[in-house]
């Protein structure tokens, strides 16, 4: 009996002692818990402050006054573009390069399209040194405003080195083709007032060489408008040469033949129709030749011109056209009340819908 009480008194010591470990051992992790806690905490805290700084190197760095003179430059720019005033947008972008404060990219890329299209080309050569310090990323974006600079070469009479500016940039980055197809488009108007064999000549190569190695035949599609509509020979005999060459251009183009039609009727080039027509015909384009020959009828009988819609009717039957009701109603008021003066009166003035008789 005396042996079991130290024994006793031992075990409860024991037991104590374990207890203490074990809370010390739970002690030790929640404070090992806490100090992770606060080292991540800590890690986080430092990483977005790092984070943040990276970021901010990226941005054009200005002081106060700086900023305070961008927010009233893009403000001017914006009241500018808005009344369409190319002078003060000219004007005020010059005011930038010598202040070396660069616009937001809207009011940038607004700015270098209006000094493209007016030849300012020393002028987008100083933007692009001005964004190469402040906005990189931007330049990088836009392939150096290569395609802006391409456009103002041209506009300045030097179409070779617009041409190759232009293929370089449509090569390396697909982002900006949507946008230097709209600026081939605007091209082949100037073409078309200013007539140049060397520059056309350029251009169908231009346009061969991209439907050639992209298969986009959206410049092909231009050309070939311009060459349709245009009244030298030489010009449509490219038209015909390039449908017979390209099988794939012929949806491109009849994508546009609403807008031929419409163009050639609203001033009176009947025979830009017609031509247009048998064109179709040789190449068994029927869905397109039906809604032509159905715009011109329409013309004739709003000109009163009766012998033509009877040649256009033949014309219809013999290659199985339908006529509308519409029309069929037209020109039997157009027989009912037709007088032989009414042919030489002045043609009358017409805004023709073609593209309702157009299915695609």
């Amino acid at each position: 009996m005396a042996l079991f009480v130290p024994y006793k008194k031992y075990i409860l010591h024991f037991i104590k002692i374990t207890r203490v470990i074990s809370l010390n051992k739970i002690r030790n992790k929640c404070n090992a818990v806490e100090v992770k806690a606060i080292d991540e905490f800590t890690r986080r805290l430092l990483q977005n402050k790092t984070d943040k700084w990276t970021i901010r190197k990226s941005f054009p760095k200005y002081s106060v006054n700086e900023l305070s003179s961008r927010e009233a430059i893009d403000k001017s720019l914006q009241e500018a573009i808005k009344s369409d005033n190319n002078d003060k947008i000219i004007e005020l972008i010059e005011e930038c390069i010598t202040c070396k404060i660069c616009p937001s990219i809207s009011n940038l890329l607004y700015a270098l399209s209006v000094c493209s299209q007016t030849g300012k080309i020393n002028t987008i050569k100083e933007l692009r040194r001005l964004c190469k310090q402040h906005c990189p990323e931007t330049l990088a974006i836009n392939s150096d405003f290569d395609h802006y600079l391409a456009q103002a070469f041209w506009t300045k009479g030097n179409t070779s080195e617009a041409l190759n500016l232009f293929k370089k940039v449509y090569q390396e980055n697909s982002y900006l083709r949507r946008r230097i197809r709209q600026m081939w488009k605007h091209l082949m108007t100037d073409i078309t007032e200013n007539r140049s064999e060397v520059i056309l000549n350029n251009s169908v190569k231009f346009s061969k060489d991209i439907a050639a190695t992209h298969g986009d035949f959206y410049f092909l599609g231009c050309v070939w408008q311009m060459c349709f509509l245009s009244e030298w020979f030489a010009d449509q005999s490219i038209a015909f040469e390039l449908m017979d060459k390209y099988e794939e251009l012929c949806k491109v183009v009849g994508i546009r033949i609403p807008y031929v039609v419409m163009i050639s009727l609203n001033h009176h080039r009947t025979e830009v129709v017609y031509r247009l027509l048998e064109m179709l015909l040789k190449l068994e384009m029927k869905t397109h030749y039906t809604g032509v020959l159905l715009s011109l009828l329409d013309y004739q009988i709003h000109q009163r011109n009766l012998s033509s819609c009877m040649e256009i009717i033949r014309w219809s039957e013999r290659h199985g056209v339908v006529l509308l009701p519409v029309q069929h109603h037209k020109y039997l008021n157009l027989l009912i009340e037709y007088k032989p003066e009414d042919i030489t009166k002045e043609k009358k003035p017409i805004r023709v819908k073609s593209i309702t008789y157009f299915k695609f």
